[in-house]
Order: C-alpha cells, then structure tokens, then sequence
C-alpha cells in the first residue's frame, strides 16, 4: 500500500459527507411528524393534522428539519482536529467555543468504525478512548478514512517529533477464517442464545396483543392443545429448535468476528472485524492492564481460546467495548500475550492451591439452606419432587470440588498468573506495576484457620482474587506489589 502523508499539525476539517449524516440524523428526529402525517392521510380523520393540508404540512416539515439542521451545521464548520506538540486538540462547539485538549500518551484506544454509508464515501467514524471514567472521550462521526488511519498510526508512535506520519502496515499475526467462524458458532453458548430467542419471541407476543387485541399466549395454548404429541412431533421441534438456535449463534458470531485481524508492532495491537460495519480499534500496550483466555467445555474440545485485553479505565458492565479477539493456536497465544508479559508464571514459578476449606464452606452456607428450603416447599405438593433440590444440591457440590481443584496460581517477580474453572478454563496473567491497589480480605473463619482472600486492584476495573490462601503467602504478595508501586523498579523478565 502507497504511504500517504497528512500534516497533522495543521487543524484537519470533517469530510464533506458529514452532511448526509447531519441530514440522517435530522430525518431521524423527525420521524414522528411523519408518522402523524401519513397516518393523517390515511386513516382521514376530521379533525387534527389532516386538516391543514398536505402543502402546509410538508413546509411544516421542512421547516423544522432546516431549523434542526443548523446546530449540526454550525458545528460542522467549527469542528477541527490536530496535533499540537504531545497533545491531541479537538476544537469544537455551537455558541460556545470548547476546546479539548488530550495528552497522546493517556489515550487507550482508538477505534475507527465503518458501516455502509461510511464504506460509501470512503469516510470513518473514529472514538478516542482515553484513561478518564466517561469511556468515549471523543467521537467524531465523519472524517476521512485515509486521515483516520493515519491518525491511528501517529498516535501510535507518540510521542512524535515530526509533523508528517506515514502508514506502513504493521504484522499482520491472525486472521478468521469461515471455518473459524463455524467452529466458534459450534462452541457459543446455546442456551444463552435459546433464552435471547425466547425473550425476543415473548416481547413480540405482547405486541401483538397490544396492536390487534389478540390473546397471543391463550391462542398458542389452543392451538398446541388440538396437538397430538407423537416422539416424531417431539424429536422434530426439538431438532428446529436446536436448528434454529445454531443459526442465530452463527449470525451472532459472524457479526462479532466476520473479517477479523489483529496486526502487532512495537506499539501495541491492532484489530479489526467486523461484518455490517467494519472496525478498526488501535490498542496502546502501555494501556494495557492484564489479559486473561477462557475457553468453555465445547472450546476446549475444538482448541479454542478467547482472549480478552482489560485496558486502562475498561467499565466491566460495557462489554461492547471489550477488546476479544478468538485463539485457534497455542503458538498464537504465547506470541500475542508475548508483548505484555515476556514469561508466563507458570512457566518459571511452582504452582499454589487454595485451601480445600473453599469447596465445603461453600456449598453448606449458601447451598444448603436453600436445597432444604425448596425441598420443604415441593414435598407438601408432591414428595418425588425433593429429588430436583437434592439434585441441584449434588451438582454445586461437585462444581464447587472441582472449581477448589483446578484454582491454581503462579508468581514471580514481576507478574503473576491465575487458573480457574469448572468445565472450562480462565486464566489471567497481571504484571505487577500495573496493580493499584491492594486488598485483604479476612472474616473470623478465615483468620481462625490463617487465612485470607487478597485482591489485586488494576485501572482496568478488574479485580484479580486469591481466595482462601495463606495469610503469610498473602502479605508477601502484596508487600511485593506495594514494593513494584512505591518504587517501581526495573526488572528483567526471568
């Protein structure tokens, strides 16, 4: 690809296409006034909109949409963007001027988004995600796609010294293949799909309703009662269902990943996906807090892996804005995870348990009472329906013997790194001088046997949770962290 230069020290306008986004966003705003004319027209109502006439309403109309129009229009000719020493400035308002001034190397990401009309006139709609606590710190809908990439590559490479940037590509490491996508679809969760469906079909029941007047739910009830359950009728709709919730997993998954690629330089990662609009989002290394892979029973069959990047500042209840990009090779792993942690933990360091107290206290405090409560409940209407508590009862159980035996840790010097799970598995790896805080965690069982649950505070608002380990083995972890942040000492990697 030819390298383009663009003068980034020079303010840079929006493109000219903005406008067919201002005037989008306008029609969209209008939209009820529309609705109340069509239906005006033809419903004919005496009295009401219908009266004024087609030739007046429609200067209604227009009138509102220039009106709408000119705020956007006015902060489309004052928007500029530019670079100005290490600082990124934003310049924009309606009557009052703001200015936005970000320091390059507080930015986290930069994402460039691309849906159709953006492909149309080769523009992008770029977020400039920064460490501050409101996510987006600033969007711009409309600028040039060929600028946009370019302004991904120069924030990049801050701190900058000269005023042109070009855009070589970087390595390009990973690619989705359709088989991938295939294999992914296999592995999703079904029964979280099968419940979105269901919750999907139930709102639309109660829209029907609404709009006709027609019992929707007493009309199925009717209908399925007129049925005789045959194992073919069963085995039939029990294999549409199924049919039916693999192909929502396949679109679900072609839309998260369709066309995804993560390229690596010296600077971080970018990645790009995306099916009914293109993405590309820039990630600065120093940005990022931890990484973690996880995989379900179904992925680890299949040798596949979902890793997840935490930046700095990430909500953990805005999961559109993580960062998941999906592993087929283990080779893969080690070399992405590579650029922000040279040597796992677990490849240098013995490996630690939590204490077997976890499995057993568990289960008797919140388990237990719960099983016996239900099983009271459902004897008085039917004895042989104890057996679901008692089976609820065996299966957390066993799921809590299990998550207590594969909860391991390792630490060294720098890092450490966590394995959890039940069926699947999830492992984290947090490098030290990323750690902002430290927390113990005692009650009077724990500190009658020793113990303690330590947490590890990142910026990237993920907590890392040792539970029932040694209170000794505790304080050494978090004077060693507290060490890291009060000093911050240069290490090399082991």
């Amino acid at each position: 690809m030819q390298d383009k230069q663009f003068d980034w020290y020079t303010p840079q306008k929006l493109s000219p296409y903005a406008f067919l986004f201002i005037i989008g966003k306008v029609i969209n705003q209008s939209w009820a006034f529309l609705l109340l004319f069509i239906g005006g027209k033809f419903l004919k109502k005496e009295r009401g909109i219908a009266e004024l006439g087609m030739g007046y309403f429609m200067l209604i109309i227009i009138g509102f949409i220039v009106v709408t129009s000119i705020p956007y229009v006015i902060q489309y000719l004052r928007f500029r963007i530019f670079v100005k020493g290490n600082d990124l400035i934003v310049l924009k308002g309606l009557f009052t001027k703001k200015v936005i001034t970000i320091p390059i190397h507080k930015i986290q990401s930069v994402n460039a988004v691309q849906g159709y009309l953006n492909r149309f006139t080769e523009t992008c709609e770029l977020k400039i995600e920064t460490a501050g606590d409101e996510g987006t710190e600033v969007e711009i809908k409309a600028i040039d796609e060929k600028k946009a990439y370019a302004l991904q590559e120069l924030l990049k490479k801050a701190p900058i010294t000269v005023e042109t940037i070009s855009t070589p590509e970087p390595e390009t490491i990973l690619g989705i293949r359709f088989w991938d996508i295939f294999k992914l679809s296999l592995s999703e969760n079904h029964v979280k799909t099968f419940l979105l469906i269901l919750t999907y079909l139930l709102t639309k029941i109660d829209d029907i309703k609404n709009l006709f007047g027609i019992d929707t739910a007493k009309k199925i009830n009717e209908e399925a009662d007129k049925i005789a359950y045959t194992t073919n009728i069963i085995l039939a709709f029990t294999v549409t269902v199924l049919l039916i919730t693999f192909i929502v997993s396949f679109i679900r998954v072609l839309v998260r990943y369709y066309n995804m690629k993560l390229k690596i330089s010296e600077k971080g990662f970018e990645t790009q996906w995306g099916f009914l609009q293109t993405q590309k989002k820039l990630l600065i290394k120093e940005n990022i807090q931890q990484i973690s892979w996880k995989n379900n029973l179904l992925q680890r069959i299949l040798g596949i892996q979902i890793l997840r990047f935490f930046m700095t500042s990430e909500k953990s209840n805005t999961p559109k804005q993580w960062i998941r990009i999906p592993i087929m090779q283990e080779r893969l792993l080690t070399q992405i995870s590579h650029i922000y942690q040279h040597v796992w933990p677990s490849q240098v360091a013995a490996s630690n348990g939590i204490d077997a107290s976890y499995k057993w206290r568990n289960t008797i405090i919140y388990v237990t009472p719960l099983s016996i409560i239900a099983g009271i409940i459902v004897y008085f209407t039917s004895p042989w329906l104890t057996l679901i508590p008692l089976a609820v009862f065996i299966y957390f159980a066993i799921i809590h013997i299990i998550l207590q035996y594969n909860y391991t840790f390792w630490f060294h010097q720098n890092s450490i790194q966590i394995c959890k799970g039940v069926w699947g598995r999830e492992q984290t790896i947090l490098n030290f001088k990323n750690v902002q805080q430290v927390e113990i965690k005692t009650s009077p069982f724990l500190r009658s046997h020793h113990l303690c649950t330590l947490l590890l505070h990142s910026a990237g608002e993920d907590v890392v949770k040792l539970p029932f380990i040694p209170v000794t083995q505790a304080n050494y972890i978090a004077n060693w962290c507290l060490v890291q942040i009060e000093f911050e000492p240069n290490f090399n990697d082991l």
